[in-house]
């Protein structure tokens, strides 16, 4: 999806504990990952996900923008959370959890493993459809929850 809007794949050091920004600049859009810090094909792709997340969502903010100005920190929150929803119902729509539940996926690790998801990004995928009172937690063995 990223080419076909035109938004490069970059790979990108960064000297903290980064593992991917997006970057536009004009007309310029690329996503920089930093494949050293990311552990797994899996990682990779919910994190690319969820900067896609960022484009589709309009929800960039400058690299200046900080977690010590309230303002700034309450937006950086709010952008966040919005490409986090974006990347979870483009990498396990609603449709296709409730076929695996209806197939009897009810344990987090298979569910993990039938959609080749990290069980944290299962956990908040659920934790998302449960807020928007489309499943009953109750069909779900949440181990930790």
């Amino acid at each position: 999806m990223a080419y076909e809007k035109n938004i490069e794949i970059n790979q990108y050091h960064f000297s903290n504990t980064k593992k991917a920004m997006c970057i536009h600049i004009d007309n310029y859009k690329s996503i920089a990952l930093d494949k050293k810090e990311i552990e797994s094909k899996i990682e990779e792709t919910e994190i690319l996900a969820e900067e896609l997340g960022h484009y589709e969502t309009g929800s960039l903010y400058a690299i200046e923008a900080t977690y010590n100005q309230p303002l700034k920190q309450n937006n950086i929150i709010y952008f966040e959370a919005k490409a986090k929803k974006w990347k979870t119902k483009r990498l396990l729509p609603y449709i296709e959890l409730q076929k695996a539940l209806n197939k009897g996926i009810h344990e987090v690790y298979a569910l993990s493993e039938y959609f080749n998801l990290s069980e944290i990004f299962i956990k908040d995928a659920i934790n998302l459809y449960k807020s928007e009172d489309k499943i009953s937690i109750n069909n779900i063995y949440l181990e930790n929850q």
